[in-house]
């Protein structure tokens, strides 16, 4: 004889409950408990990601203070350089007017110029390096005199002579307007 099969289930529960319960009572710990661990990682590292947040947003608005300082301080040294600038350029032009030897280039051009010869004017002027540049007019008895003056000139420290022009006075003596660069030894 076969045994009939039953499927109402309502009107026979299943009668294991014990291992239903207890499968039940487990999943629903082990349930609870990666929740509860999930939660606390989810809060713990959410607040970590508030906190690294908070510090990038710190972070980036001190970056952006300082490049506003920057750009605040390079305009402050440009002004100041430009200023300075200006007052260093006179400083060291005064220097410069104060430490060249006067008696010096006297002296040479003294050396350099014949006996027969004399300086009839002499325009000087001062150049922003060690260097001075001068023109003269010299009068001198005849061109002999005059190449001679160009060669002792050559010999001292006077450098890129040059005879300018040349003319005839009325007193029989020849007229050479010189212009030369003199460096200075400092």
């Amino acid at each position: 004889m076969q045994k009939r099969l039953n499927l109402d289930f309502a009107s026979h529960p299943l009668k294991n409950r014990r291992l239903f319960y207890l499968l039940f009572t487990l999943l629903t710990f082990v349930f609870l408990f990666v929740s509860i661990i999930a939660g606390n990682i989810y809060f713990k590292y959410g607040n970590k990601a508030k906190n690294i947040k908070a510090s990038v947003a710190k972070v980036d608005k001190m970056i952006k203070g300082a490049q506003r300082q920057e750009k605040r301080f390079t305009t402050q040294i440009k002004a100041a350089e430009e200023t300075l600038k200006r007052k260093i350029d006179l400083i060291n032009t005064l220097i410069l007017r104060k430490s060249f030897s006067w008696i010096d280039f006297l002296s040479d051009l003294e050396k350099s110029l014949p006996d027969s010869c004399y300086i009839v004017s002499l325009a000087p002027s001062l150049k922003e390096d060690a260097t001075i540049e001068v023109r003269l007019e010299v009068a001198s008895p005849n061109l002999d005199e005059i190449l001679k003056l160009i060669t002792r000139l050559n010999s001292m420290p006077f450098k890129r002579i040059n005879l300018m022009k040349e003319s005839k006075k009325e007193n029989g003596f020849l007229l050479s307007e010189i212009s030369l660069i003199y460096e200075r030894n400092i």
